[in-house]
């Protein structure tokens, strides 16, 4: 099995590549450029499988741009953590697993094998949260407010939009964060967009009182994976 980890930390590289030299089953190599370096290793070195060191936030961009790409090959996201929202939109783009850094290195090999044999590979409690279907009933009001997130607005925009001032603007989006459950307004947006069945720049369609909020388009192969 052919293993590219994309990464910027030398140390992790060297470390990794010590790991999978003890599997004569395994040949691991590693990237360490921009996006168009990546994806020039993966046309050479043609991986079974990529493992893409995410220290921080998620790159949705990297991740279009390799499902543009490289359509055909797996990859997997090494993360310390990552929101349920960011997990479900990371495997809308094609991701096929979430593996966090805190595991020991057997369930990072065996993530990889499991994901380069075409299986998907999310941690248990991120899978649950991933599929689990909650109902959240929304005022006229906030759903105005989550298309308008969706699309990237400021809270002065908002405020505008709206009129109303900016700090009910903040409070709104307080009590809607908490209400629908998310952290900050990036994720609400991805909520808005997945929920409300929104494209970007769309603001307007009437939408019933009461929307799902469902993170049940996984595959339901899923349904049985975990670390």
């Amino acid at each position: 099995m052919r293993i590219l980890l994309h990464t910027t930390a030398p140390v992790l590289a060297r470390g990794f590549e010590l790991l999978s030299s003890q599997d004569e089953d395994l040949e691991a190599f590693s990237s360490d450029g921009d996006i168009p370096q990546l994806i020039r290793t993966m046309e050479e070195r043609a991986p079974d499988v990529v493992l893409l060191d995410t220290p921080n936030q998620v790159d949705f961009g990297v991740l279009s741009e390799l499902g543009r790409q490289r359509p055909g090959c797996p990859v997997v996201l090494w993360v310390y953590t990552i929101s349920v929202e960011m997990a479900h939109h990371a495997r809308r783009l094609g991701v096929r697993g979430v593996l966090r850094k805190d595991l020991a290195d057997e369930f990072l090999l065996r993530c990889l094998r499991k994901v380069a044999a075409g299986e998907l590979w999310f941690d248990r409690a991120l899978l649950n949260s991933m599929i689990q279907v909650r109902e959240v009933r929304l005022s006229p009001r906030e759903r105005q407010l989550m298309r308008l997130i969706a699309q990237g607005l400021s809270n002065k925009e908002l405020a505008s939009q709206l009129i109303i001032s900016e700090g009910t603007v903040k409070v709104y989006l307080a009590k809607l964060f908490r209400k629908v459950g998310v952290h900050d307004r990036y994720e609400l947006a991805m909520h808005g967009l997945r929920s409300l069945g929104l494209a970007a720049g769309q603001v307007d369609g009437a939408g019933a009182d009461s929307m799902l909020f469902a993170s049940s388009l996984l595959m339901t192969q899923a349904a049985g994976q975990s670390a």
